[in-house]
């Protein structure tokens, strides 16, 4: 089952601002209507009514309906179970042959990827000749230091920037500034 969260992280930004407005406010259904007329696919009823996208998804997915039309495209008129009526211009619905443009049916997970991936994450090279480390608690202001250049020794906050260069004593360090548990912390190579 999809989240609300997968399922509008898979929009584009664009889309994702219907989201955070109110049901209520008619400004919801325009911009909708302006986004559809941009040719972004937008799903009346979770979209615009607000209604639940795992609810609406786990229905629709129950009842065998493998395609939606979206805002723009002509809706799947309703019909009796098992009377044969047409059904304009989807006479009759086909699940395994949606139009162009439709909206398809999951509620699997795997099929809302997030329309903005994570960045990668970019892994550290391990610290090579390390000379010095100092850290402190962001949380109560307790220092908590071991060894680095003299001069910050003394203060309440790192005072560099990672791969900021410190020189002492006619040595530089290149500072190593990282997010821990415990709060800051910054290591020196040389």
């Amino acid at each position: 089952m999809i989240t609300e969260d997968q399922y509008w992280l898979a929009q584009p930004p664009a889309v994702r601002a219907l989201r955070n407005m109110s049901t209520n406010d008619p400004g919801r259904g325009i911009l909708a209507a302006q986004l559809a007329k941009q040719g972004f696919a937008i799903d009346a009823a979770i979209m615009v009514n607000g209604w639940s996208a795992d609810v609406v998804m786990r229905v629709r997915v129950a009842d065998g309906i493998t395609w939606v039309p979206r805002v723009g495209m002509q809706n799947i008129q309703p019909y009796l179970v098992g009377a044969q009526q047409p059904n304009p211009p989807y006479a009759p619905y086909d699940p395994a042959h949606p139009p162009a443009g439709a909206i398809m049916v999951s509620d699997d997970p795997k099929d809302y990827p997030a329309f903005d991936p994570p960045p990668p994450q970019v892994p550290q090279p391990p610290a090579t000749n390390m000379v010095g480390a100092f850290m402190f608690s962001d949380a109560n202001g307790k220092k908590y230091y071991d060894r680095g250049p003299a001069s910050m020794k003394d203060s309440k906050t790192p005072g560099v920037v990672d791969g900021q260069v410190v020189e002492q004593d006619g040595s530089s360090y290149t500072a190593h500034v990282v997010q821990s548990m415990m709060g800051l912390e910054v290591f020196f190579t040389a």
